[in-house]
């Protein structure tokens, strides 16, 4: 079985992330859409880039770092970031002011990130400590 957790918290992120956009004029993002496709992982040259929820929530700001114009479609900012390495757009949009995250996509890499390192224990193998639980 397969499972996409960023997908998972995307879902479970939706009713806010719906309720921002239903906001009208009250909402810190009123009249800024919110395109579906900035919430998965954007092609990279190397892999894929996960976006913060503040970054996707300015689909104008992540154009103007790709350089996709001032009406941009999200197709054309997907094609854009298809052209660079992750750590490429990591650092542009770390300069202005957003974020993201290249996905690992091996679990041989993610348990060597030192990041993830909290989340794992090791007796004779090792496994995702609570409240996490596969079975």
């Amino acid at each position: 079985m397969d499972s996409s957790l960023l997908s998972a918290a995307t879902l479970l992120q939706q009713p806010v992330l719906d309720a921002i956009a239903a906001a009208g004029d009250t909402g810190p993002h009123a009249g800024r859409p919110v395109w579906t496709s900035l919430h998965r992982p954007l092609p990279t040259a190397d892999g894929y880039l996960a976006l913060s929820t503040h970054t996707r929530m300015q689909p104008d700001r992540v154009a103007a770092v790709c350089g996709a114009g001032h009406q941009p479609s999200a197709e054309s900012i997907t094609a854009r970031f298809r052209r660079e390495r992750s750590g490429t757009w990591v650092e542009r949009l770390a300069e202005a002011g957003l974020s993201g995250v290249p996905v690992c996509t091996s679990l041989a890499a993610l348990a060597r990130d030192p990041r993830f390192a909290p989340a794992l224990q090791h007796d004779m193998c090792t496994f995702i400590r609570p409240p996490w639980e596969f079975s």
